[in-house]
């Protein structure tokens, strides 16, 4: 995985983001399945016609807002970079030239500084400390050479990236000495792979060679994955130390497999749950992709230099170095010429997160607002649902915040809030309809929601058909927009164990409702309500009062069931809202009585079935 073994991928999604299974994660949820909005009419804040997305999860902070850029040691007085080369608390270390940047498996930050200061360095942010953990630290231009040893008696030639394995391991690509060099846990510095000098050969250990030995990822199994710049290569290597190319050699920018694909300048990779690497290919300005198979693919950037977001081929990236994927397929790309943080999608869509370009130190600002200057590498923590940055000219180790509401496309003349997600502004162009996707995030997971939006021409009427749900158990299309004479479907999907009971179209009953409802020619507002009744059960109102039971809100795990019919023996079963059994016993009857005692059941609704004589419902509480 890309630079940490702490993280922990879930299953990408390529449209929609599924909340983590947890009570914490948001849970988005459109309040329209479809909006039709009117060219020119004022939607901005204070119209009473803004919108967002309804969140029925736990809450997504306020601030800092998604894309918010912030800095994680010293911060300049002005807006003028400093360099420097100090360690100690936080809010005083400098950087001279902060280039590659992984995490440890406490989430603490490991930074290569490249040009003139040739050392690896960390923050520990639980203690507030910058420490030296190898290369020479005697002075603010480090001294460059090859040296193993331990700590700060080493010395590297122009190190670039770094990664950890699952042992505690440090491996450091050694640009300048052709090789890639090991941190031992006890400090120990020696070469893992390379022989010292220039070339493009496989082998182990030290027969192995490199001619530019630039980015890595790591995978679940400890085998690294190396960029070779000026070999145009992508390089496995093995715990033993074995190497082997298995994408590219060859300049050029086209896909293949293996090694029949050709590369430009590959600098920076990142490897997902499934095995997939995705390469920054600096000098053809894309983003490669490299199946478990060897298959290699371009899923963004047209080929030339450019900052222009857009889809897949089509948007421009300039010089991208640095590359993350978070758990939900979002690949994010430091674009060092370019000067911004970029956004690929699941689906192939490039967004700018933060970031232009700039001469100044711009901080704690939302994303476009804020200025970087070469932005070498990044890297994605999950625990902390951010970004970092080594932001190399202004000698700083930047923060992007991940938390709040984004979207990566809105109409034309729309904003959002990504504290609050409220969308707002004036639709100015006229366009088809079209699935936004709107994303929300806080520190324990995420959500993202589709809603369809079409812009029409002013003077169109446009009709409203509210749906709603009456008692759970089921759903149905959000409400939906549509054009004076148009039509709208509206699907209606009960849970597990439940069917239709009553669907009610603009206030009247349908006769033997389906599945399926359409409204055609539409030319008035509408209504459509929807509720569902227990088939798993077999709870009915003709049947509920064949017997009485008490309490009905369980403060311990029994009740008593008083029959209306006698009978010597019977069957009691217990079902889950989802119709799923979680209890089923024979009672013989005392007196028509029967006391029930249950093992130990969650806080919830269930259903008492009492064979033939009816169902009713309990609350645990």
């Amino acid at each position: 995985m890309k630079k940490s073994i702490s993280h922990s991928f879930g299953l990408c999604v390529v449209i929609l983001i599924s909340q983590l299974i947890s009570a914490q994660a948001p849970s988005l949820r459109a309040p329209f399945a479809k909006r039709v909005l009117i060219q020119g009419t004022n939607m901005g804040v204070g119209s009473g016609k803004t919108f967002r997305m309804a969140n029925d999860g736990a809450a997504i902070p306020a601030t800092p807002r998604f894309s918010e850029v912030t800095t994680t040691t010293y911060k300049p007085a002005t807006t003028t970079p400093v360099a420097g080369m100090e360690d100690g608390d936080v809010a005083v270390s400098k950087w001279k030239s902060p280039y590659g940047l992984c995490l440890d498996a406490s989430g603490n930050l490991i930074v290569v500084e490249k040009w003139n200061s040739h050392r690896i360095r960390k923050i520990d942010f639980t203690s507030g400390q910058v420490t030296t953990i190898a290369g020479d630290n005697s002075a603010e231009t480090g001294a460059s050479g090859m040296i193993n040893a331990n700590g700060t008696s080493a010395r590297f030639n122009q190190p670039t990236d770094a990664i950890m394995d699952s042992q505690g391991n440090l491996f450091v690509t050694d640009l300048g000495n052709y090789c890639i060099r090991k941190i031992a846990t006890n400090g120990d510095v020696t070469t893992f792979v390379g022989s010292g000098v220039s070339g493009s050969t496989d082998g182990t250990g030290a027969e192995a060679s490199f001619g530019g030995v630039f980015g890595l990822a790591v995978d679940a199994n400890d085998n690294i994955y190396a960029t070779d710049r000026t070999n145009h290569r992508i390089c496995k290597i093995t715990k033993e130390g074995v190497v082997t190319t298995i994408a590219g050699g060859t300049l050029g920018s086209e896909d293949g497999i293996g090694t029949a694909a050709k590369f430009n300048n590959p600098a920076g990779i990142d490897i997902d749950v499934a095995g997939n690497l995705y390469v920054a290919d600096a000098g053809g300005n894309q983003i490669r992709k490299i199946t478990p198979e060897g298959l290699v693919s371009t899923i963004a950037g047209a080929g030339t230099a450019g900052v222009t977001d857009g889809e897949g081929t089509v948007a421009t990236f300039n010089q991208p170095i640095g590359i993350a994927v978070d758990e939900y397929g979002y690949i994010f790309v430091a674009d060092f010429t370019g000067k911004k943080l970029r956004r690929v999608s699941p689906t192939g869509y490039v967004k700018t997160v933060s970031g232009q370009g700039g001469g100044s130190f711009v901080d704690n600002v939302q994303g476009l607002l804020a200025y970087f200057r070469g932005p070498s590498d990044i890297v994605y923590s999950k625990s902390k649902r951010c970004i970092y940055m080594a932001d190399n000219s202004n000698y700083a180790i930047r923060k992007i915040n991940l938390t709040g509401f984004f979207a990566d496309r809105l109409p034309a003349g729309f904003s959002m809030n990504m504290g609050v997600g409220e969308v707002y502004g004036t639709p100015s162009t006229v366009a088809a309809p079209f699935d936004y996707i709107f994303e929300g995030y806080n520190a324990t997971g995420g959500s993202s929601v589709i809603m369809n939006i079409e812009v029409v021409a002013t003077g169109t009427t446009v009709r409203t058909i509210i749906s709603s749900v009456t008692g759970g158990n089921g759903r149905i299309t959000a409400t939906q927009e549509v054009v004076d004479g148009g039509s709208a479907t509206f699907t209606i999907t009960p849970n597990e164990g439940y069917k239709i009971d009553v669907l009610n179209v603009n206030g009247s009953p349908v006769t033997a409702p389906e599945n399926s409802y359409a409204f055609n020619n539409v030319t008035a507002d509408g209504t459509i309500e929807v509720s569902f009744v227990s088939t798993s059960t077999g709870i009915d109102k003709a049947n509920e009062s064949a017997f009485k039971l008490y309490p009905v809100i369980l403060e311990n795990n029994n009740f008593t069931l008083q029959l209306f019919n006698s009978v010597s023996k019977q069957s009691i079963v217990i079902y889950s809202t989802t119709g799923s059994i979680v209890y089923r016993n024979q009672y013989v009857p005392v007196n028509n009585t029967i006391h029930v005692e249950l093992p130990e059941l969650v806080s919830g609704i269930y259903y008492v079935s009492v064979e033939g004589q009816g169902t009713a419902k309990i609350i645990k509480k």
